[in-house]
């Protein structure tokens, strides 16, 4: 324990020694915790970014009491989704902005015409990714489109079933 509070010391001294203006920690964990308790306690304004399913988060990683503690602590709160929302008490829905991520329609570029066009996802096989959403929908556009290739590249507990779905779609090749 001794190291995990040197840490939280740490993070004071560099936060005051830098003068941050704002601080944006981006965890989902119960170490979100400690660092947000480092932000308070030397007056640093904080927003809490919190990018993952909420009730992911509570069921895997974090107390759900100690969530609702250091975002109340936090000066704003980011959220990547708007139903994120409903998971916080009321009291702190002012302090909410919804962000989603995005890509702008610039940065796509343009693809060659006879080229075969690749559709890559790397990332962990677990709920949260929603990926089995995404063979879905390459099963609808390979079905009209055979241009298309999707490759996943990753590991975690979806993966025999999200390998089961690619076989149910035929869509191993």
């Amino acid at each position: 324990m001794k190291d995990f509070d040197q840490s939280k010391v740490d993070l004071q001294k560099a936060l005051l020694n830098k003068k941050t203006d704002v601080f944006i920690p981006m965890l989902s964990e119960y170490l979100f915790t400690p660092i947000i308790d480092a932000a308070f306690e030397v007056g640093v304004p904080t927003i809490a970014s919190e990018h993952n399913d909420p009730d992911i988060i509570v069921k895997q990683w974090w107390d759900k009491y100690d969530r609702i503690s250091s975002f109340k602590k936090a000066d704003h709160i980011h959220l990547l989704l708007n139903k994120y929302k409903q998971s916080l008490p009321e009291e702190l829905e002012h302090k909410v902005s919804v962000i989603p991520n995005f890509v702008c329609e610039n940065a796509v570029p343009q693809v060659m015409p006879n080229r075969k066009k690749d559709i890559i996802f790397v990332g962990r096989l677990v709920e949260q990714k929603g990926i089995e959403r995404l063979i879905e929908a390459f099963y609808r556009l390979a079905d009209c489109n055979s241009d298309w290739t999707l490759s996943i590249f990753g590991d975690g507990t979806l993966r025999d079933e999200l390998q089961a779905l690619i076989y149910q779609r035929q869509l191993a090749d």
